[in-house]
């Protein structure tokens, strides 16, 4: 249906109404009248205008207007963004929407708001989700708030989260090299899968009307559409600059294990996942002279960028790198990515819910809650990790506040790794602090408190197959000392 709609003239969108029944309202003799709420503005003499006392604001995409049936639904999502010219019949009014201009029945148009709407950028109340059209580069910052937005919305049946997300999966194979796979790009796999709850977080659970033929029967629990509510992959400080207000302080520096996927608990038959984020951080030390088309190397001057709200890696490196789809010079990466061409079809890989790995495994102890975070987020409590000493180990992000109870059943906590990096373990950053510290010429930046992980997965096992509970991280000196001598198989579904 994505290509449909993408390539359509135009989408009429019955915005009003409660389902697709409330049809279109304002065709004379056709449909039922609408209901224009306007007064009357007495000006000099016996003119008068009429104001029309709805609020409206030029340039609002939708959503950030009363909730509305058809803003919800997971189904229309796609419908929205896919569409590039709209016919929108909304409020007893009806408004046009392309990319370059928003145009309103009862309002003439306007060289400014044109402008605005036409400089994607500046235009506020756009999706982040939508710059993805726009975007070459992959990216797990844009990607992110594509799944935040599309995870909030509202499913009658929920196995249909996969399907409902295919059109914008389909799409987004000409931008992620490999792909994805239940939501999850393949060239960030182990980064990825490190997704973290920004809100409460319940399984989806199959409707009774769901059967086991369907391919999205029973959603996996390693993908965050196997979950309803909002999420957030994290931002690779190792990869990309983050913007304030990015998820945590994070950077992956090196993957742990090899992740294959198959089609079934039994199968004998396994595909490997092309995670390629670190064959490409790496080839980019070995020699940074050697740049992928459309890409530039530039020296990098933290004078330039201070001050700006960015994170930088903890090493900071000599050399940046810039795209040229990149519209904004303030936007960096510390290694480069070959990047594909969006116009040379890519194969649809199946879309198999099982994955396999041999990786480390430890048991820990939960101990008391964070209460920094968690006073903050009661709903999405994080719990101290200990070793059975009490020392402190790391910490595990919780899905839900209920999951505080279940975690108590446990005499221990199993823990899987995925990814070496590090992570922000204090106090948020003063800036302005750090500002007045820095060196002279802001070629040093400031020392942040950032300590070596394992980023990990809580699990628990049903009938030989690993659930993912929650993600979490254990700095190094006490997985190196708590974890199995030997490697575990891992079935994680």
């Amino acid at each position: 249906m994505h290509r449909v709609y993408a390539g359509a003239v135009f989408t009429i969108i019955a915005g009003d109404g409660a389902d697709a029944n409330h049809g279109l309202r304002g065709f004379k003799n056709l449909t039922t009248q609408r209901l224009v709420q306007q007064q009357p503005i007495q000006l000099a003499a016996d003119e008068s205008i009429m104001q029309d006392l709805r609020s409206r604001k030029i340039g609002d995409a939708g959503e950030s207007r009363p909730k509305k049936p058809y803003y919800d639904r997971a189904w229309t999502f796609q419908e929205n963004i896919f569409s590039r010219k709209k016919t929108i019949f909304e409020d007893n009014s009806v408004r046009w929407r392309c990319q370059c201009s928003d145009w309103y029945e009862d309002l003439l148009p306007d060289s400014r708001v044109d402008e605005r709407v036409g400089n994607f950028w500046a235009l506020p109340g756009k999706y982040v989700a939508e710059q993805w059209f726009h975007c070459s580069v992959p990216s797990l910052f844009i990607l992110s708030d594509i799944a935040r937005v599309y995870n909030s919305k509202i499913l009658t049946f929920p196995e249909d989260a996969l399907s409902a997300f295919a059109g914008i999966q389909t799409t987004l194979h000409r931008i992620y090299p490999g792909g994805l796979i239940y939501g999850v790009p393949e060239n960030f796999f182990d980064i990825a899968l490190t997704w973290q709850p920004r809100g409460s977080l319940t399984r989806r659970k199959p409707s009774a009307k769901a059967h086991s033929g369907r391919l999205s029967h029973k959603l996996p629990s390693w993908s965050w559409l196997g979950w309803t509510g909002t999420i957030a992959f994290p931002t690779d400080l190792e990869f990309e600059r983050a913007p304030a207000g990015s998820v945590g302080i994070e950077g992956y520096t090196m993957p742990v294990t090899e992740w294959y996927t198959m089609s079934s608990l039994t199968s004998v038959e396994r595909r490997r996942i092309q995670s390629t984020w670190y064959e490409n951080r790496l080839r980019a030390s070995i020699d940074a002279t050697e740049v992928p088309t459309g890409w530039r190397r530039e020296r990098f001057r933290l004078k330039n960028y201070f001050g700006r709200g960015y994170q930088c890696p903890r090493d900071v490196p000599q050399y940046c790198y810039k795209h040229e789809s990149f519209r904004d010079e303030s936007q960096i990466h510390w290694y480069p990515i070959p990047v594909l061409d969006r116009s040379t079809p890519c194969p649809i890989r199946p879309q198999t819910a099982f994955l396999y790995a041999q990786t480390s495994r430890a048991f820990l102890f939960a101990g008391n809650l964070i209460d920094e975070w968690t006073n903050r987020h009661p709903e999405i409590p994080r719990v101290q990790l200990v070793k059975l000493d009490g020392q402190y180990a790391g910490f595990l992000h919780l899905n839900h506040i209920s999951d505080l109870a279940d975690l108590k059943s446990y005499p221990q906590v199993e823990l899987v790794a995925t990814c070496k990096g590090y992570r922000y373990t204090g106090r948020m950053i003063d800036y302005e602090l750090a500002k007045g510290t820095a060196a002279a010429n802001f070629e040093t930046p400031w020392e942040k408190p950032l300590k070596d992980c394992y980023f990990v997965l809580w699990i628990a096992w049903e009938n030989g197959v690993a659930y993912r509970r929650a993600y979490g991280a254990v700095t190094n000196e006490a997985w190196e000392s708590e974890k199995e001598t030997e490697l575990v198989d891992l079935i994680l579904g």
